[in-house]
């Protein structure tokens, strides 16, 4: 199952730039799945309130059929479901405390994690199926920030870190990202990609992004056989929050920054902290800025899972900065596009069925 990680090139790249070429573990003898609930019952979600019509989000998208998840963080931080054909909000009623949901290619599960990127420590990755309600752990140490992903051989994966804590710290440097495949609900055995806690990875693991305070991009390059990597720090050393790579080949990556120097420069006028979307290209070039609708700032920006947007959640100036809605940022024209208004909402994840 694992066989993925040895095929080509990736099997110089994934085992020469982790720089500690760990034994395996027997998977006869152990399983990285446990089945915590074997179904979950959904429930009606309240307090909040669709706002775009579904039709008009599936031309906006070109698509027959979309999903939207996010964090209630009102509730315990419980899931919140929508699916285009039912039209409706319910509560996945995870049981647990979930942060950075993705929907999976096929739009049967949700991975989340425990912790949210910006803090270390314990945390672990599970995925919930989105009919039956089943949720499976990813039985590992460590697992946070979990990214879908299909294989060159059509394998379905997730990459995750085993810890999400800060860039800007030296401990960094000993976190590890990770990949493990996922078929027939079970995970296979991990394998790690890298040393450091990467939550974008382009799917020829030749390049990565970090963010959470520094933003630093890893680029991979094969010499003589051998792969080689450097690391750069972008941004002029500013904190940055909300890295997501881009899904498509692009490499591009968005992100939020706290309005200093770098992208004044680049507006060009004054704004407040978050109230810029920034798109960066692969050699570290700021290419993108969309701003927010007046009187909110963006938070949890993520690029959809197929598409040339963006899902965000929106921060309230007149509600302490709440997260009171989630929106679609279309990036080939800055439109904003309000979906969802609530109390307080977070980490959107938004699905489209190509």
């Amino acid at each position: 199952m694992v066989k993925f990680i040895l095929m080509l090139v990736v099997s110089c790249l994934v085992w020469a730039c982790t720089g500690d070429h760990e034994s395996s573990v027997d998977t006869s003898e152990f399983s990285y799945t446990k089945v915590i609930k074997e179904s979950v019952a959904f429930s009606e979600a309240s307090g909040f309130a669709i706002l775009s019509d579904s039709k008009d989000i599936l031309t906006q998208v070109g698509s027959s059929h979309v999903k939207l998840i996010f964090r209630d963080e009102s509730l315990l931080g419980d899931l919140v479901y929508w699916d285009s054909d039912e039209n409706r909000l319910v509560n996945l009623n995870c049981g647990f405390d979930a942060y950075h949901p993705e929907i999976s290619p096929d739009g049967k599960w949700v991975a989340f994690s425990t912790l949210f990127e910006g803090f270390g420590g314990a945390s672990d990755v599970y995925v919930q199926n989105l009919e039956t309600g089943k949720v499976l752990q990813l039985a590992v140490a460590g697992a946070a920030v979990p990214r879908w992903r299909v294989l060159e051989n059509g394998d379905t994966a997730l990459v995750y870190v085993d810890n999400a804590g800060l860039t800007q710290m030296e401990e960094w440097k000993s976190y590890g990202t990770w990949l493990v495949t996922f078929s027939k609900e079970q995970f296979g055995m991990p394998s790690k990609l890298f040393n450091g806690a990467f939550v974008g990875v382009s799917h020829d693991f030749l390049f990565a992004v970090a963010g959470g305070s520094d933003f630093i991009r890893r680029q991979v390059r094969i010499e003589d056989g051998d792969s080689v990597f450097s690391d750069t720090l972008w941004y002029g050393g500013e904190q940055v929050c909300n890295l997501s790579l881009a899904k498509d080949s692009s490499l591009r990556t968005s992100f939020l920054d706290m309005a200093g120097r770098e992208g004044l420069s680049y507006v060009g006028s004054f704004y407040k902290p978050h109230q810029q979307l920034f798109v960066m290209d692969q050699n570290g070039k700021l290419v993108q800025a969309v701003p927010s609708p007046e009187g909110y700032a963006f938070d949890h920006s993520e690029w959809i899972s197929w598409g040339n947007f963006q899902v965000v959640t929106l921060q309230d100036f007149s509600k302490d900065l709440a997260h009171t809605r989630v929106a679609l940022v279309n990036m080939s024209d800055s439109s904003v596009t309000e979906l969802v208004a609530g109390e307080d909402m977070y980490h959107p994840a938004f699905w489209v069925e190509r």
